[in-house]
């Protein structure tokens, strides 16, 4: 069912007009939106033709034309007996009032299908369309709807809110058919949030099909990134060169640096707990990829040493207790890496208390949240360590920062 929307003023000869538009839609139903004088001067003049249409129609009465909020809400209000998925919704808005135009303008852009105004290829010396030349200009809102949506998307991408951009998105995916352009920045972007998804859920074989996926939409991710296609080229094949290399080697080094990118992108969105724990699991990791050079770890992870008598040592039944951050350290320690008892007092055995912000909260062993300012001395705290064991803490890629196509 096709319902058309039409704003009538009290304007000389707009029936001609209105008229032309009724004819292009030929809609199934016609709601007239219009003041109390407006429906008095032009519901008799327009009634003879009305009746000749197939169209059923009614006037609706606007109490206010001439404020704009409140035509909204009567606009919105005269919507509300509509079933929205049985009904295709188009909007005149050529011939009412200037708040009133404003207002048909804002409600089609949010909810309506199409919108559209009439025009003249003549016009009298009074500048007012002949009669007989009228044209139809029709717009279909629901993409000024998708371009609104990719927009608000970047912003979020751009706050680290890749959920969200990715919900609101696919909301608006099916609005566009495929072979439309702008279909293609959207997969595109959709491309794009979900590599980040998946580099923060450390699903790096993920990652790298999705890197694939946008070399088919080199004019797209230029636009987004303002970088040159070949650069790009360029660019991708590099990163999915590392991603492989992280997704088959467990002791890939730019895992550390994926690592502290997630934690940051945590904090970035207030999520203080989940970026120390990240930074924890990075603590962790520059110890293992340490042992890694000394031969005493396997392939998951597992380490195979012990300290035995101020020593560190291979042993055989290392898997039935894995050792854990800060016995990792004590073998390192004993090893020679002075910089491990930054992590863990030898004398005391007392584990930095550093350490300790991760462990009280939830997701460890208690309930403690983890503020801002502790977040940032970890941080800093895991990139001394990286630093004094000589490993990098840059990620396989830098988060990008997008921007409107449009």
């Amino acid at each position: 069912m096709k319902c058309l929307f039409m704003t009538v003023g009290t304007g000389e000869k707009i029936e001609h007009g209105m008229l032309a538009s009724i004819r292009n839609h030929n809609p199934d139903k016609i709601v007239f939106l219009a003041s109390k004088e407006a429906i008095q001067k032009k519901k008799p003049l327009l009634e003879e033709e009305l009746k000749k249409l197939s169209s059923q129609y009614e006037w609706k009465e606007i109490s206010s034309p001439e404020e704009l909020e409140k035509c909204i809400e009567e606009f919105e209000n005269s919507l509300k007996d509509y079933n929205f998925k049985d009904c295709h919704f188009a909007f005149d808005i050529t011939f009412g009032s200037k708040p009133m135009t404003a207002a048909l303008t804002i409600v089609a852009s949010m909810i309506g299908d199409s919108i559209s105004y009439v025009t003249g290829a003549q016009r009298d010396e009074h500048g007012k369309v002949i009669s007989g030349t009228e044209r139809v200009i029709t717009t279909e809102t629901k993409i000024l709807r998708v371009r609104s949506a990719i927009k608000k998307a970047i912003t979020l991408f751009n706050e680290k809110l890749f959920n969200a951009a990715k919900k609101l998105l696919v909301e608006h995916r099916e609005l566009l058919d495929e072979r439309l352009s702008l279909r293609r920045y959207l997969e595109a972007l959709l491309l794009l949030i979900d590599l980040q998804l998946a580099r923060e859920d450390f699903h790096f074989e993920i990652a790298s099909e999705k890197l694939k996926g946008l070399s088919k939409f080199l004019q797209e991710l230029s636009k987004f990134c303002n970088i040159p296609h070949d650069k790009l080229e360029k660019f991708i094949n590099d990163f999915i060169s590392k991603f492989d290399d992280i997704s088959k080697n467990p002791f890939s080094l730019h895992r550390l640096g994926e690592l502290i990118a997630s934690a940051e992108r945590a904090a970035h969105i207030g999520r203080y707990n989940d970026a120390t724990a990240r930074l924890y699991r990075a603590l962790e990791f520059i110890g293992q990829l340490k042992l890694k050079e000394h031969d005493l770890i396997d392939e998951d992870l597992l380490a195979i040493c012990r300290v035995i008598d101020g020593r560190c040592e291979k042993v055989e039944d290392y898997k039935t207790r894995p050792l854990g951050l800060i016995e990792i350290y004590k073998c390192l320690y004993s090893l020679g890496y002075d910089s491990a008892s930054r992590i863990v007092d030898i004398k005391t055995n007392q584990p930095n208390q550093l350490l300790s912000l991760r462990n009280k909260t939830i997701l460890a062993h208690g309930f403690k949240s983890v503020r801002k300012e502790d977040y940032e001395e970890m941080k800093k705290f895991v990139i001394e360590i990286s630093k004094e064991f000589n490993f990098s803490e840059k990620p396989a890629i830098q988060d990008l920062k997008i921007h409107s196509p449009f």
